[in-house]
């Protein structure tokens, strides 16, 4: 990946948490139906904030043709990012993976763009770097899989993946040669997930290891990069990288605002509990409670952007509003977000209540809270799983199925 300047508060380096806590306050002292929302913190990680590599060691050369090869039409092409997950093409709205940096296409020094010429890149940057939400998901295991059959040539484990200021080391990897001088490369993998070792044949979509945050890496994150006869490959086509994709299906680049990751908690989100470090979110909120502090993870919010909130008692009635106020923020690729929200009513009247959050005017979370007399544990079953093919099973190739 890259050194990510990331806006989530994502990661960029050191990772900036801006803190602007409002004073826990008890129900009994504020009059009735007494509301207080503030920006608690936010992090964001754009990597145009920085223009350090995350995949050290190369050369700043750009290729942007490949070379005819054994894939449709004479060209090499790949089939889908080598990574288990939904992305965030223009398409899907329930991605939980991030795409948050393309091969910068501006050869020159100091200044970068991605394929389309938009700034989803950063000065010299290699490849594709996907992002995980948080360290959770890296925790529960997301799978990196071989784009194309071939040989590995290259193959490193035993360094710690959970770096957020990156490293001078280049951490796990995986290389494989695909003939004709084309090679692909996977960064940043999580520790003890490499499965195949040098001189091994593996097959297209079979598993080599998982994502992770090793070596020059500042979030959790998979890094692919092509390479053709040593020079940097950019498989995606665009005004600023003319020529044939060579993805057998090129998504589009999703610019909608949304939200990807949400939840509620009691405790308040500090440096060491925010994002990557997701807050665990609370299914349940006693009155006793302090204050809450709802959180989020998103994508592409425009420059100087408002938020407001709304609270819907149970039984439908609007409780409070709170703003619309300032984020005062520049554009954010990738951000996250919580806030401090001292709410009366939640500290007298039990039952499912709704935290609705517009940004920009744009309703973009509706999601209940139950607030409970005392806290009972309990474990809901999940919802419903639906599966499909994409693309449709083709002979003698590995089977994609979005989930």
């Amino acid at each position: 990946m890259d050194s990510k300047a990331r806006h989530l508060i994502h990661v960029l380096a050191p990772l900036v948490l801006v803190s602007t806590l409002i004073p826990n306050t008890c129900a009994a002292n504020q009059p009735s139906g007494y509301t207080q929302v503030s920006l608690g913190g936010t992090v964001a990680f754009d990597r145009s904030a920085h223009g350090t590599t995350c995949t050290n060691g190369h050369g700043r050369q750009h290729g942007s043709a490949g070379a005819p090869d054994t894939g449709p039409g004479g060209q090499f092409l790949y089939p889908v990012l080598p990574i288990g997950g939904n992305r965030d093409n223009a398409d899907n709205d329930s991605s939980d993976l991030i795409t948050n940096g393309y091969v910068d296409s501006d050869p020159s020094f100091g200044a970068f763009a991605d394929h389309m010429c938009s700034s989803i890149s950063y000065d010299g940057h290699r490849g594709t770097d996907i992002d995980l939400t948080d360290f959770g998901k890296q925790d529960g295991g997301v799978p990196v899989f071989a784009a194309r059959a071939g040989t590995v040539v290259l193959a490193v484990d035993g360094n710690p993946d959970r770096n957020l200021s990156g490293s001078t080391n280049p951490g796990n990897r995986v290389y494989i040669d695909h003939g004709n001088g084309e090679q692909s490369e996977y960064w940043h993998l999580k520790l003890n997930s490499v499965l195949p070792s040098v001189g091994q044949i593996v097959a297209e979509g079979e598993q080599i290891g998982m994502v992770g945050s090793s070596g020059n890496s500042f979030w959790p994150h998979l890094h692919f990069e092509l390479l053709e006869n040593g020079i940097v490959k950019d498989a995606y086509a665009g005004p600023c990288r003319t020529g044939p994709s060579h993805w057998e299906r090129q998504e589009p680049i999703n610019h909608i605002t949304r939200i990807v990751d949400w939840g509620v908690t009691t405790q308040a989100p500090t440096n060491a509990t925010f994002y990557p470090h997701a807050p665990i979110p609370e299914n349940q909120i006693p009155l006793t409670h302090s204050n809450i502090f709802p959180y989020l993870r998103g994508q592409n919010l425009p420059a100087n952007s408002s938020y407001t909130f709304e609270f819907i008692e149970p039984n439908g009635s609007l409780h409070a509003t709170s703003g619309p106020w300032s984020l005062n923020n520049p554009r954010w690729r990738s951000f996250g977000l919580w806030f401090n929200a001292f709410v009366s009513g939640m500290h007298s009247i039990p039952g499912t209540w709704e935290v609705v959050l517009y940004l920009n005017g744009q309703q973009v979370v509706r999601a209940p809270v139950e607030v409970v007399t005392s806290v009972v544990p309990f474990n809901r079953p999940p919802e419903p799983i639906n599966a499909y093919f994409d693309p449709a099973p083709q002979p003698d190739r590995a089977p994609y199925c979005r989930v």
